[in-house]
């Protein structure tokens, strides 16, 4: 979290290490472990060495999924990181199927982690903007922007969706309802982080398309 990502290696791949002999390959323990060097890689925008990650995960989550005190959480968020590793080396049909499985667990996910399974639709929207397919866009990021608000409390996740959903309406040519969105969604982002992330720069951005 403070981005001193070689003391994170360090302790993370201890952790690893001490979970796999402790626990073997397949227990919930050492996969939790590698979640975390997954999300280390990805913020050091290695997506291959995270997806590796990632994929020893997700066998051991997968067979756990249905276990009475298994967090599906892990299940549902480690499926979206694997999704977004995916989309951006290009494997859209391999990150569109990771996204569906995760929505699929998303009505056994508590209340309180209720956003973790929304975001998915925002995701799925955007990788159907990235293939030009605005019609089954439209009503994923339609559906993630109205169930977000309604949740309340995740103004970060709901910005996204807003502007995702402007970007939408904007490739329908139905810009009086793009602007709107796209302005609150920017206007969200710079109350959650500040003024100058890039956050905001990218509702700019998408509001200047617009225009």
């Amino acid at each position: 979290g403070q981005a001193k990502l070689e003391p994170a290696a360090h302790y993370l791949r201890e952790a690893y290490d001490l979970d796999l002999n402790l626990y073997g390959p397949d227990g919930l323990q050492t996969a939790s472990a590698c979640v975390g060097l997954a999300n280390l890689a990805y913020r050091g925008g290695d997506y291959a060495s995270g997806l590796s990650w990632i994929e020893k995960a997700l066998p051991v989550f997968r067979k756990h999924a249905n276990d009475p005190d298994f967090e599906i959480r892990l299940l549902v968020g480690s499926l979206s990181d694997a999704a977004f590793a995916k989309r951006a080396s290009g494997k859209f049909d391999e990150a569109e199927a990771l996204w569906r499985e995760a929505l699929s667990y998303a009505p056994r996910l508590p209340a309180k982690n209720r956003g973790v399974g929304i975001a998915p639709k925002t995701f799925l929207a955007q990788l159907y903007m990235d293939r030009g397919d605005v019609e089954k866009a439209d009503p994923l990021a339609y559906g993630a922007s109205q169930e977000l608000r309604a949740l309340g409390g995740d103004r970060f996740s709901l910005a996204q969706s807003l502007i995702d959903l402007g970007s939408v309406r904007s490739a329908e040519s139905r810009y009086s309802e793009a602007e709107p969105l796209v302005q609150e969604g920017t206007r969200m982002y710079a109350e959650a982080q500040d003024e100058d992330h890039p956050n905001v720069a990218y509702g700019f951005l998408i509001l200047s398309g617009i225009h």
